[in-house]
C-alpha cells in the first residue's frame, strides 16, 4: 500500500464539561454530541482505551463527522462520509 504524506487541518470544538453519553451542545453552527466514552480504539499509532467520541453535525444538515479523543493525547480518529483519518504515531513529552 501506498502511504502519501497529507496536511489535514480539522477545526476543532471545545469539548463541554460533563462528558457524558448524550451531552450535546452547538458551537460555530454545529452540534456536537458524545456518542460514547471508553470505547477501545485500535489505530496505526495504538489502542486507545480512556477516549470519548463526539459526533458532529451542521446545523443545516450539509455536514457530519465523528472524532475520536484519547485522554493525554487528543485527536486520534477523524471520520467523514467514507473518510477516516488515523492517528499514525504519538509522542508524549
Amino acid at each position: 500500500m501506498r502511504k502519501a504524506a497529507l496536511t489535514v487541518v480539522i477545526f476543532l470544538a471545545l469539548l463541554v464539561a460533563p462528558l457524558v453519553v448524550g451531552r450535546r451542545w452547538h458551537f460555530n453552527r454545529s452540534d456536537f454530541r458524545v456518542l460514547t466514552l471508553g470505547e477501545s480504539i485500535v489505530t496505526p499509532a495504538g489502542t486507545f482505551t480512556d477516549t470519548v467520541r463526539v459526533e458532529e453535525r451542521a446545523s443545516d444538515g450539509t455536514f457530519h463527522s465523528e472524532r475520536v479523543y484519547a485522554a493525554g493525547i487528543g485527536l486520534v480518529l477523524y471520520t467523514q462520509g467514507a473518510d477516516r483519518l488515523e492517528a499514525l504515531s504519538v509522542s508524549v513529552p
